[in-house]
């Protein structure tokens, strides 16, 4: 993935993190539907600033896409990390973390201060990788905002300070056309009030607002916000009551080929508009959509 940041306070969408309760199990669903995963690493990281690093108890898998990446995230040790993990893994399974690209972390921070997000963290995790040579330290700056100041997930905004250690070019393939992470779909319980903490979250005003949809346009990616009804309407019935993360947007080069990728893992797509769906059921938890990269999918069309 390529950003060129214009400017101290560009976002994008970065990652969306699953957390799940048999890590295994969901990351040879993602295998079948034709992703490639990254190979298991234990995450770690200081407990305070300046100090050493510790293992959170936490352990990944990522499907790393020519834009963006997604997560899944399991528990691989008594921690606290890894009892919050199973907490919001009990609540339901599926996406709990969406991060966003930031091109300087302090000025993001200190943008998220002005906005009324105070206290707002600033970290600096790491995690093993593997490499060619062996194995390196993928290194990330993060700012992270207030427990609970965002209702629908574990939200943060992430600087790379290793990529070409997550970006890894035999890690960036696919059997399945898909290219890039392109939104997120966030249940709201108060659209109203979420407009308001997004404008001054993300520092933007919506691009798209009509009956059970809010949403913003950050660099190329979307943010969407939706009502019950927006819910009911674009993914279905049974979803994560609010305040959730509930799906997810992809964007393929050749639909009909990730179409039939899913077809022969055993997946059956449902056809929305011009977009594909899966359903992650109890492995996976989330609502996957996947269409074309210009494609405006039925909860952005008025």
């Amino acid at each position: 993935m390529t950003i060129d940041p214009v400017s101290s306070d560009a976002v994008w969408l970065d990652h969306v993190a699953h957390m799940v309760p048999d890590l295994e199990a969901a990351c040879a669903a993602l295998e079948a539907m034709g992703f490639f995963l990254s190979p298991l690493s234990i995450q770690s990281a200081p407990p305070a600033p300046g100090e050493r690093p510790v293992p959170t108890g936490t352990a990944n898998r990522c499907v790393m896409l020519g834009r963006g990446y997604i997560e899944v995230l399991g528990k691989v040790a008594e921690t606290p990390s890894a009892a919050n993990l199973t907490a919001n893994v009990q609540r339901y399974v599926g996406v709990h973390l969406v991060a966003f690209g930031a091109a300087d972390i302090n000025a993001r921070a200190a943008l998220l201060d002005a906005a009324g997000f105070s206290l707002v963290n600033i970290a600096q995790p790491q995690r093993a990788v593997g490499t060619d040579n062996g194995e390196a330290t993928a290194r990330f700056q993060i700012a992270v905002p207030p427990r609970g100041a965002m209702k629908e997930a574990g939200m943060f905004f992430v600087r790379h300070m290793t990529r070409d250690l997550v970006w890894q070019p035999r890690w960036v393939r696919d059997a399945n056309a898909v290219e890039g992470l392109s939104e997120v779909l966030l249940h709201v319980a108060d659209l109203a009030e979420a407009r308001e903490r997004y404008e001054r979250f993300l520092g933007c005003a919506p691009a798209f607002a009509a009956r059970g949809c809010v949403a913003f346009r950050i660099g190329e990616d979307w943010v969407s916000l939706l009502s019950d009804e927006g819910v009911e309407e674009g993914l279905g019935p049974g979803r994560p009551s609010a305040p959730s993360t509930v799906g997810y947007v992809l964007h393929s080069r050749d639909v009909e080929a990730t179409r039939a990728a899913f077809a022969r893992g055993g997946f059956k797509t449902l056809t929305r508009g011009d977009f594909l769906q899966v359903q992650g059921g109890p492995v996976l938890g989330a609502d996957i959509f996947v269409g074309q990269r210009d494609a405006v999918p039925s909860w952005r069309t008025a």
